[in-house]
């Protein structure tokens, strides 16, 4: 007996997804760049799409559209955040 036949309430595969949650202003934009660099990290630019970014976000496709409006502007949004965070984090010392 498969997921969905136990629990009609429930559509295919989404045991595999995780809950969506609601966000409060400001973190949605953050939330979405995290996801979408752990979906790079995983499965390289080929796998970066509005659905695989929100489905690891736990939030709708809409929302991924409505912060960036292109796949192109997600890539670079999502390059800038993870390199200011890797230089956030960093040991470095200022003009070095």
């Amino acid at each position: 007996m498969t997921a969905s036949a136990e629990r009609p309430d429930r559509p295919e595969g989404a045991e595999d997804r995780k809950p969506r949650r609601r966000m409060t202003y400001g973190e949605g934009r953050e939330a979405l760049l995290n996801a979408a660099v752990r979906v790079v990290a995983r499965g390289g630019l080929r796998k970066l799409t509005y659905r695989a970014v929100a489905q690891e976000a736990g939030t709708t496709h809409g929302l991924v559209v409505h912060h960036f409006g292109s796949r192109d502007a997600l890539i670079e949004e999502a390059l800038a955040h993870a390199i200011r965070t890797s230089l956030s984090t960093s040991a470095l010392e200022p003009g070095t």
